[in-house]
């Protein structure tokens, strides 16, 4: 049975906001570089299971608007937590605001966020 999502703006399926953010893959990578499966959605036994993510945690602030969720492997959620400032597979990130950083080095496409997540 899929798992439906309230965002602020819509109602969708965790497979529907795959595909609005990644297309029809079945294999993508976070912005930690860490790999993903289409078909691994909140396997924590999967080392490419994948869960959603606030970019900007909602306890810093963060809304449920679609343009502050992002797809992240569930390793690197854990790693990130809440924090704005965190590492992630082994590398340093921060949240940032979209409309004043550009450059993120990322995997994901933020084009479409409200924040980004760059690597420091």
């Amino acid at each position: 049975m899929p798992t439906n999502f309230i965002f602020e703006e819509d109602v969708m399926t965790h497979l529907e906001f795959w595909d609005m953010e990644f297309g029809h893959k079945e294999v993508a990578y976070d912005f930690a570089g860490r790999e993903i499966h289409r078909d691994c959605y909140g396997d924590f036994l999967s080392p490419y299971g994948w869960n959603v993510d606030h970019i900007l945690p909602k306890s810093n602030g963060g809304s449920d608007r679609l343009s502050n969720l992002q797809i992240t492997n569930i390793k690197t959620n854990r790693e990130k937590s809440n924090d704005t400032t965190f590492y992630a597979n082994g590398r340093r990130f921060q949240v940032k605001h979209s409309k004043s950083y550009y450059d993120t080095e990322a995997n994901y496409d933020y084009s479409s966020k409200d924040y980004v997540i760059v690597k420091l």
